[in-house]
């Protein structure tokens, strides 16, 4: 089986096991990836799908959401070897050691280089798996950067690369992906406590005088009241971002991606949560 061949199996089993674990959080998503290839090419559309698959295919083990589930204590040097492949890929030995590979050669033919996007995810992946299962809680300035590795330099640069357009752009894309990873983390706010993880600051929680116990329940009153501060505060950045960034500046495609698949669904969620 060439590399091509093994990919294309591998990526067909993770699109299988999102859609069997969480098919309405994924369905729009995947259609998505889709659309950008019809209207950009195989080559580019491809590598937007194989990107995305291998970082999802990374993050389930390092979260334990994947059903091959590698004991806690081993994820941490799981992701890195994973970092060491970017800047050594020869000898693939891992899943995903080989969709990192096929990444690599797709972005070749397009002249583009995501290494330092590659080693900001993984970096942030590595982070959630030191932690995952412990409960244990940051500071707003820890979770902060943690966050801006994983969807601003990492995530939102990388994409900017994939869409044509030019990376710099990213700083008129933060508040947006700022108010992205709040629309996450509430969204999520079960599932990830499941795991043993909490994005909630510690400052947060101070103020907010959320106990350990009530961080355990997502409809206990003070976390209510901090989800509904946390909503409102991601329709300020939207808001920001709506008033601030000249859009124009963005190709169509990109322009509706960033309507469609961030803007709408994040103020769709908060302004359900604040009306509630």
């Amino acid at each position: 089986m060439n590399l091509e061949e093994r990919v294309t199996k591998l990526k067909e089993e993770i699109r299988s096991q999102m859609l069997s674990s969480h098919k309405s959080k994924y369905r729009w998503f995947l259609r998505t990836l889709r659309t950008f290839k019809y209207f950009e090419g195989s080559t580019r559309g491809e590598l937007l799908e194989t990107y995305y698959f291998l970082m999802r295919h990374v993050d389930d083990i390092a979260d334990g959401s994947n059903p091959r589930n590698l004991p806690i204590e081993l994820r941490p040097a799981y992701i890195e070897r994973r970092i060491n492949f970017v800047t050594d890929s020869k000898s693939p030995q891992d899943d995903a050691d080989y969709l990192m590979l096929r990444c690599f050669n797709l972005a070749e033919r397009l002249d583009l280089d995501f290494t330092r996007e590659t080693l900001d995810i993984l970096s942030s992946l590595h982070f959630d798996a030191s932690r995952v299962g412990r409960n244990r809680i940051f500071t707003e300035s820890e979770l902060a950067q943690h966050f801006y590795f994983l969807d601003i330099r990492g995530t939102t640069r990388a994409a900017l690369k994939i869409f044509r357009e030019d990376p710099r752009k990213q700083s008129s894309l933060e508040d947006l992906a700022r108010a992205s990873r709040i629309y996450y983390n509430l969204r999520d706010y079960d599932e990830d406590i499941g795991l043993g993880f909490i994005n909630m600051p510690a400052e947060d929680i101070d103020n907010f005088q959320i106990s350990v116990e009530d961080i355990k329940d997502k409809q206990s009153p003070t976390v209510r009241k901090w989800i509904q501060a946390e909503s409102s505060r991601g329709l300020e950045l939207l808001e920001r971002y709506k008033t601030v960034t000249n859009t124009a500046q963005f190709r169509l495609l990109t322009r509706l991606t960033l309507m469609l698949v961030y803007y709408g669904p994040a103020r769709r969620y908060f302004e359900k949560v604040l009306k509630a």
